[in-house]
């Protein structure tokens, strides 16, 4: 498996986003993004810059706010009728 995909598997499973309107917590929301940056940090073989990991946070954490509504809903699970 790609490192980086195992990475984003494992920011995506954080326990962080299984509770209830975890969007709504200002601390939440910045635990969240700390994992993303903690990840982003140790994933790629060459280090990113501080540039790259601050603008790749904020692009991987958009994403996760967009499409994971808390208690383990999100835009990849919910069934259409």
């Amino acid at each position: 498996m790609n490192l980086k995909l195992k990475g984003y598997k494992i920011i995506v499973r954080n326990k962080k986003l299984k509770v209830e309107r975890w969007r709504e917590s200002t601390q939440l929301r910045a635990q969240v993004k700390m994992s993303i940056y903690d990840k982003l940090l140790t994933l790629p073989q060459e280090p990113y810059s501080d540039e790259e990991v601050h603008t790749k946070t904020d692009v991987v954490y958009q994403h996760i706010f967009t499409n994971y509504y808390g208690g383990g809903q999100s835009a990849y699970n919910i069934q259409y009728t």
